[in-house]
């Protein structure tokens, strides 16, 4: 995890600047080092995955803007990834609203960016930064920042779960404001 802060560069010098994001993963990282793997790994599971009276953070879209697991938002973030020529492996274990597919998504879009950026495709970056443009505004930006609240409010006050919590609701916030600078 001592790594994370870091990867927030991954697109290149093109990168955003966030500042909340990265001290907030910072943060992150220190607590997620200090406690013990079993008691995060009992911990995720008690918010996300399985709980006595159910889930408090359940880590879907649809979940948040369909009021219901494998709802419409399922099928339109999966649409989205047709769009950019991907698809899920028969194996996938998650649907396509899952959060780490999201960020898989948008890693996937910020490298195509570079990439564009790299070789001079004008018309491929446009193409890549408006699908990133569409996919946080229309999905990320509406069910992210109630999941973080939710993720925060359940998890130890200390813990890692709160953190990442704060984390993801800084990315968000950060990353709306510059999509919103950029029009």
């Amino acid at each position: 995890f001592h790594e994370v802060p870091g990867q927030l560069g991954f697109a290149g010098a093109e990168a955003p600047d966030y500042p909340r994001t990265q001290a907030a993963l910072r943060d992150l990282c220190r607590v997620f080092a200090a406690e013990p793997r079993v008691a995060l790994e009992a911990e995720l599971v008690r918010l996300c995955v399985n709980a006595p009276g159910g889930v408090p953070a359940p880590p879907y879209a649809s979940w948040y803007l369909d009021g219901a697991l494998l709802g419409p938002s399922r099928e339109w973030a999966a649409e989205q990834y047709r769009r950019q020529g991907l698809a899920a492996a028969a194996d996938a274990g998650e649907p396509a609203d899952f959060i780490a597919v999201e960020f898989e998504y948008l890693y996937f879009l910020c490298r195509h960016q570079r990439a564009a950026r790299l070789t001079g495709d004008a018309a491929a970056l446009e193409s890549a930064s408006r699908a990133e443009a569409e996919f946080f505004v229309e999905h990320l930006s509406r069910w992210l920042p109630l999941f973080a609240r939710d993720l925060a409010a359940a998890a130890a006050p200390a813990g890692a779960f709160a953190r990442a919590g704060e984390a993801l609701a800084a990315f968000c916030a950060e990353e709306t404001g510059r999509l919103r600078r950029l029009g």
